[in-house]
């Protein structure tokens, strides 16, 4: 019995810890960390790697700033991954 050839999302995860990203992102407002790729089942294709950050109001578009929390579902603690290293 041989081993099974690695698939298409071991390569991405291989390579995108290799080179130093923490993940994917798209630029409507999705994003995943390398150990959770995709895990929405959506295509990946127009993704971009990038970085971990923390979630912070000014990283959502409509911040509802009374509840501590933001209107697109954002919440202290949470992250966000972009294409800029902090």
């Amino acid at each position: 019995m041989t081993d099974k050839p690695p698939t298409v999302r071991d390569i991405l995860r291989d390579w995108l810890k290799a080179n130093g990203y923490d993940g994917l992102y798209h630029d409507v407002d999705c994003a995943c960390l390398i150990d959770d790729l995709a895990p929405c089942g959506g295509d990946c294709m127009g993704c971009h790697v990038g970085y971990k950050h923390p979630c912070r109001p000014e990283d959502c578009q409509e911040c509802i700033d009374t509840v501590g929390g933001c209107s697109c579902g954002y919440e202290p603690g949470m992250f966000v991954v972009t294409g800029v290293r902090q």
